[in-house]
């Protein structure tokens, strides 16, 4: 994890996320709405409380490996427990993961674990471009974003809002 991720947590993409929460919230496919959602990486809790709302979940619980984090979503009311995507996946009704997959070492059996322990799926990963260096991890093209979900969920549905892609995929 980066350094200053640790000292500005999500503050960026925070400040950012407005119009994608907006475009998101306009192109929701409705049977994604009213489920009990698991936040996969959930941060600071702020996209967390956006996909709560958008979503209208039923319950929403975060998962998240750094401690500072999990203490600030903590604090905005959330249930959080710690742990860490590379070893184990919960189970559940419907996983958010959002930015995430592009920071795992094993994209592809994180995905398969996905498809194994829940019904539904929703992420949002940024596209390669010239900037995702200051993001860490390794953000894919899109034709790779794609292939890499229809390879190991199967059929997804694919939305893309600027330099980022939401994927859709029930089972």
């Amino acid at each position: 994890m980066k350094v200053g991720y640790r000292l500005i947590g999500n503050l960026v993409a925070n400040l950012l996320s407005g119009p994608y929460f907006n475009f998101l919230r306009d192109k929701m496919p409705p049977e994604f709405q009213g489920k009990r959602i698991s936040d996969l990486g959930c941060g600071d809790g702020f996209s967390t409380k956006r996909i709560e709302e958008i979503f209208k979940a039923k319950t929403i619980k975060g998962y998240e490996v750094n401690d500072y984090l999990i203490e600030k979503a903590r604090k905005k009311g959330l249930v959080v427990e710690k742990l860490n995507l590379e070893e184990k996946v919960p189970r559940g009704e419907m996983a958010t993961v959002w930015g995430v997959v592009h920071h795992l070492g094993n994209k592809e059996n994180f995905l398969r674990k996905i498809k194994s322990n829940f019904k539904y799926a929703v992420f949002n990963e940024p596209i390669k471009n010239i900037w995702a260096f200051f993001d860490g991890g390794e953000p894919l093209s899109l034709i790779e974003w794609k292939d890499l979900f229809n390879k190991t969920l199967g059929s997804c549905k694919f939305l893309r809002f600027k330099d980022s892609l939401f994927i859709f995929w029930k089972q």
